[in-house]
């Protein structure tokens, strides 16, 4: 498969096409109102030409649309005409005599729009106007008269409308004429569209773990350009592979960086002098990862020894959020809006360089300490510390002296504490069982395989080396655990004891072998593997032997759940253009589709009693928890975290809680939760990454 994203052109209306539903959306609705000039305003590389390249799409019946590019370079010093005459050569209709242009412009315009358009309102031709620069709609500018030449030739022709795409920061369109227009902005992808984005034209070649694509989001700010960059790149580096980890993110950064040069050069480049200072020393900040606050900044530049007023920092910090270089997290926090924009800039931009280019601010001097020759001696403050340490030695030497006998004392130890429930919740010691999970140090670090008990004890690493172990469960009798592993060249299906020991390679296939789900009666388990060129479902027994295959579609299926009967998988399926639940007997090849959500539906787990299917959705605009009857009806939202992501969700053997792993506490960590009453508590609480549970019964 060639790699399907694009970055060198804009998208057609026949490319894979994510996102700005709501901007169509408001964009028909200014046109239903009968708005005849509206502007759309942003920077370079934020996917304007690829926007109304999908208008065909949107506004398809009444309207005839005609494309003219501007060149922002010309400088034709009468701009309107320039724009009769780029639509008479689009359109093959002839402008008339010049001469009556010169001698009535409005009587002149009016006339050859009414000849390209027409006089009724039945069919209305759409101009877009693409790549205007924003810098020339100010005041008493040429652009200005002309929209203002154009409103008025509107105002008696209503079967035309012009749609003004102007590159910049709509804060550079100056003219109040022109500000004055309805507008439309294109936004950043939310999480849904970013997955869409990334996921869905490679799926029958490669699947993005959700952290992956979540690093994706974070890395990029939502920018669709930027996330094409990354993405492509991470599909050319993906090898043989036909899974991507958390990790291959990190194989692509700095050429990421360099393909994305040119839009953060442009970037930096329309920004103040004053403004690039603050930009560089946010950027600087060693280990604040592009967060910190207005404080922050001006205790970094006096630390670099930078004499930066106070005011010029407010004011600077202001502009570039405004312009949205940075955005407000909330309580004066602030953050790069991409976050390889942060890792471009400090290696492009260092601040000292800066500084010497603009000469705005001085660089004060470091001050040495003055020698000792020459400095009046506190001598009081010596007698104070010589008394001092005089006493010291003097408890020491007594203290060595003592008759021992007085002291017994019985030995002792210190136990780790529970880590504080997030809402209350009361453990049932008697009930204490296993859960095992994936965790990491940090980002560039491997996946290993950890065990825990569910009332947050008992925490061991499993695995160790320069491998990644992940997706583990447990056996229904709780002495083994499936696993996948990398260790001998790609993902395969391992089990091991549940202290770690004699780790077996079941799969054994050049093919990537992945989300492995062992059956209640302990006979089976169920996979996913990439071997007959898509994400299949195989089933083997649990020695791994006599592996068949049980589903055959050209779509991606993965994640199986085992029924408590062993007789049913639900699993993940894309076939009907989103990631939906299905469920299907072991030993018949009926399926049966049990989610309906536009919205991605994702990893299953079957409640032991039978009775209930968790599964984890975006259909809340974020990741969530949700718990539905077997067949698929009544889901209910149980985790409810309206600003975190909630994944993974398996049982406990008393099907009245979950394990999950979510990101509430601004780090992956484990969390059980009572479906009942919604109290969690975390398990994990610490540095590290943690994902993956699964609960043992």
């Amino acid at each position: 498969m060639s790699n399907p994203y694009i970055i060198d052109r804009p998208l057609t209306d026949r490319d894979w096409f994510v996102g700005r539903e709501q901007t169509f959306n408001h964009l028909l609705k200014i046109l239903a109102d009968n708005e005849q000039m509206i502007l759309l305003c942003d920077r370079r590389y934020s996917g304007k030409t690829s926007f109304i390249n999908q208008l065909p799409n949107y506004v398809r019946e009444g309207y005839r649309l005609v494309y003219i590019t501007w060149d922002p370079a010309s400088q034709n010093h009468d701009p309107l005409w320039a724009l009769l005459s780029a639509i008479s050569d689009i359109t093959k209709k002839p402008l008339p005599d010049a001469h009556q242009y010169e001698q009535d412009i409005y009587a002149y315009g009016l006339a050859f729009l009414r000849q390209v358009c027409g006089q009724g309102t039945r069919n209305i031709t759409l101009f877009c106007i693409d790549s205007l620069d924003a810098k020339n709609l100010a005041p008493d500018g040429t652009w200005e008269h002309v929209i203002g030449v154009l409103l008025d030739i509107l105002a008696s022709l209503p079967s035309a409308v012009f749609l003004v795409i102007a590159e910049g920061h709509p804060l550079e369109v100056t003219s109040q004429i022109i500000k004055a227009l309805p507008s439309i902005t294109l936004r950043p992808l939310d999480d849904q569209e970013i997955e869409d984005l990334v996921g869905v034209p490679a799926r029958a070649s490669v699947i993005f773990d959700y952290e992956l694509i979540r690093q994706v989001g974070s890395l990029t700010g939502g920018d669709p350009y930027l996330i094409q960059i990354v993405t492509k790149l991470l599909f050319d580096n993906r090898g043989s592979s036909s899974w991507l980890g958390p990790n291959a993110i990190d194989y692509v950064l700095q050429e990421a960086q360099q393909l994305a040069s040119p839009a953060f050069a442009h970037l930096w480049a329309s920004a103040s002098h004053q403004a690039q200072v603050v930009l560089a020393a946010f950027a600087a900040m060693t280990g604040h990862h592009g967060v910190g606050s207005l404080e922050d900044v001006a205790l970094y530049l006096r630390r670099q020894h930078v004499q930066v007023p106070k005011a010029d920092i407010v004011k600077m910090v202001d502009y570039l959020a405004d312009r949205e270089y940075l955005q407000r997290l909330g309580g004066g926090v602030l953050q790069f809006k991409s976050e390889l924009f942060r890792l471009w800039l400090r290696e492009n931009h260092l601040l000292p360089h800066v500084l010497d280019e603009h000469r705005l601010y001085r660089r004060t001097r470091i001050r040495r300490p003055a020698p000792w020759k020459g400095k009046q001696v506190d001598w009081v403050g010596v007698l104070l510390w010589t008394m001092a340490l005089s006493l010291v030695a003097a408890i020491v030497f007594l203290w060595q002296g003592r008759n021992t006998d007085l002291f017994r004392m019985t030995s002792f130890g210190v136990s780790k504490q529970t880590p504080i429930p997030t809402a209350g919740v009361v453990t049932d010691t008697a009930h204490v069982s296993n859960i095992v999970y994936q965790a990491r140090l940090d980002n560039q670090s491997k996946w290993h395989i950890y065990l825990i008990k569910s009332d947050s004890s008992g925490r061991v690493q499993l695995t160790e080396g320069d491998h990644n172990n992940t997706n583990p469960v447990l056996s229904p009798d709780g002495r083994r655990i499936a696993f996948v592993s990398d260790r001998d060249g790609n993902r395969e299906i391992y089990v091991m004891g549940i202290d770690g020991s004699n780790p077996q390679n079941l799969t054994r296939h050049a093919a990537e072998d992945w989300t492995p789900a062992w059956s209640p009666n302990g006979r089976y388990i169920a996979f996913a593997s990439f071997r007959d060129g898509n994400w299949e479902l195989y089933i083997m027994n649990s020695d791994g032997t006599r592996t068949s295959r049980i589903t055959e579609n050209t779509s991606a299926e993965y994640s199986p759940a085992w029924s408590p009967d062993s007789g049913s998988l639900a699993y993940v399926s894309d076939r009907d253009g989103n990631l939906e639940i299905y469920t299907r007997k072991v030993d018949d090849t009926t399926e049966k589709r049990i989610t309906f959500n536009p919205a991605t539906d994702q990893t299953p787990a079957w409640s032991p009693n039978g009775s209930w299917i968790a599964f984890a959705s975006y259909r809340d605009g974020n990741m969530e928890i949700y718990v539905a009857n077997a067949d698929g009806s009544n889901p209910q939202n149980v985790t409810e975290d309206n600003i975190s992501d909630d994944l993974g969700p398996s049982w406990s053997a008393d099907s009245q809680r979950l394990v999950y792993y979510s990101n509430r506490d601004h780090g992956w960590d484990i969390y059980t939760i009572e479906i009942t009453t919604g109290n969690r508590q975390n398990l994990t609480a610490g540095q590290e990454i943690e994902q993956s549970p699964f609960w043992g019964r």
